[in-house]
């Protein structure tokens, strides 16, 4: 099996955009819940607040465990 010299450098950097992706997602998703909170009570609004809130808390969960798969990986040498 050959090994890229570059392959390190790609995983890290798709790696950084899902952490940002996922970052985006979760504000987002916590001003949906905010708005939520303040709208009429409905089931309607009861749906949106659940949805919101698990959208949030998950890409939370996710963007931490990119994180901490991003600060356990070795540096590339060089580069940025």
């Amino acid at each position: 099996m050959t090994r890229y010299p570059f392959a390190g450098r790609l995983v890290q950097g798709r790696a950084r955009r899902s952490f940002w992706f996922l970052l985006v997602i979760a504000i987002v998703a916590t001003g949906s819940l905010s708005s939520a909170l303040g709208a009429v009570p409905s089931p309607a609004a009861g749906v949106w607040f659940a949805v919101s809130a698990i959208v949030a808390i998950a890409s939370v969960g996710l963007a931490a465990r990119v994180m901490s798969a991003l600060a356990r990986a070795p540096h590339a040498r060089g580069g940025r």
